[in-house]
């Protein structure tokens, strides 16, 4: 098999994927979109160290609000809450999604990880500097545009932004 075909044989079920998304999404509000494929996004290692993918891959954009990230192993849609909004925010609404917190302006420094004590969380978010915090929430490759709708449509209406 040549490498077109490889290619190909890895693409094609991330642009379906990034076409199921698109079609839910103009049923899902009044969102504006668009989407493209974009490369230098981070993944982290088996050792837990973040590392740069040359790549591109499918992203859709709604604007000011979040990016869907479609990656080979997962899908992740990602947004940001300021600081002040983050020290308020009800982490129960979210208890069954898979996510991560980490700084803007040093978007390498973790300041939740699933798993982690949230009140450690917003102690480390309330003595850092940075003013706003991005929120990735992960789901595996299988998710629906229902689903990813539902979150955007909360993240909507939680002061998320992007």
């Amino acid at each position: 098999m040549n490498i077109r075909d490889e290619m190909n044989k890895i693409y094609k079920p991330l642009v379906l994927k990034q076409k199921e998304l698109i079609s839910e999404l103009k049923k899902c509000g009044d969102f504006k979109f668009s989407s493209g494929f974009f490369n230098n996004h981070y993944h982290k290692n088996e050792i837990g160290v973040y590392i740069a993918d040359c790549f591109p891959i499918p992203v859709i954009s709604i604007k000011g609000l979040c990016d869907i990230e479609i990656d080979l192993e997962r899908i992740s849609v990602t947004s940001k809450l300021e600081k002040k909004n983050v020290l308020i925010f009800d982490f129960s609404k979210i208890n069954d999604l898979t996510f991560e917190i980490y700084g803007v302006e040093d978007y390498l420094t973790d300041y939740y990880a699933h798993g982690n004590n949230i009140s450690d969380t917003l102690h480390k978010i309330e003595s850092s500097d940075e003013q706003a915090f991005f929120y990735p929430f992960y789901f595996d490759n299988s998710v629906t545009g229902k689903e990813i709708c539902k979150l955007i449509e909360f993240l909507f209406s939680h002061n998320f932004f992007y």
